[in-house]
């Protein structure tokens, strides 16, 4: 759904900026891109590997924001005497955020062992001491703790912003609903924001030569 809006939209786009909807686009396609080359030290222009990243940065930004529509948590199914949700937002649900770094994480190293070669993989396993051995051990410990750290970060983040909506709207019948409403919206695009950037960021190191 998010992919077939955002064909229409940009089928509409014209040389001149015209419209909110371009406008506001291309100001963070721009302003993301200026991140990515400034963390790269290359220009994001015709870059395939920013046009992937950033169609994950508009996926998570999205999927965040998608929980805040008002009848996602109205929607309701009533399964073995529970209600279940009809509608929630993608990244409130653990498997879609493990996902995503899963798919992070081997984007990472499916680029370090393209630039560096069987060379990147030495650094997880290396026979040379055992010192070496520890520390290769240590690098394949952290990557699954970068899986981890991203999955429960960004689902953490989102799932805690609906609750806690829910709770607030429940408690004060929506009278102060709408501070929290706009705190959640920056929540969203803040960790939709830190997901990219961490991304970037280690591929930047495992695309460097100094492994």
């Amino acid at each position: 759904m998010l992919l077939a809006v955002l064909i229409i939209k940009a089928r509409a786009f014209k040389l001149v900026p015209a419209g909110a909807f371009q406008v506001i686009f291309e100001f963070i396609y721009t302003f993301i891109g200026d991140l990515y080359s400034g963390i790269m030290c290359k220009d994001y222009k015709n870059s395939v590997l920013f046009s992937l990243l950033f169609c994950i940065f508009i996926y998570i930004l999205f999927s965040n924001w998608f929980g805040l529509l008002p009848f996602v948590s109205s929607l309701m199914l009533h399964s073995h005497g529970h209600e279940v949700p009809f509608f929630r937002a993608p990244t409130s649900d653990l498997s879609v955020t493990a996902s995503l770094a899963i798919i992070s994480v081997l984007l990472t190293n499916a680029l370090g062992i393209s630039f560096g070669g069987f060379k990147y993989l030495a650094k997880y396993v290396s026979l040379k001491s055992p010192i070496d051995f520890v520390v290769g051990l240590l690098e394949l410990i952290s990557e699954l703790g970068k899986v981890l750290s991203f999955s429960f970060r960004l689902f953490g983040n989102v799932f805690a912003g609906e609750v806690l909506l829910a709770v607030i709207t429940s408690l004060t019948y929506g009278v102060f609903t709408l501070p929290f409403f706009g705190l959640e919206i920056f929540v969203g695009l803040i960790q939709a924001l830190v997901f990219f950037l961490l991304t970037t960021v280690f591929i930047s190191v495992a695309m460097s030569h100094d492994h």
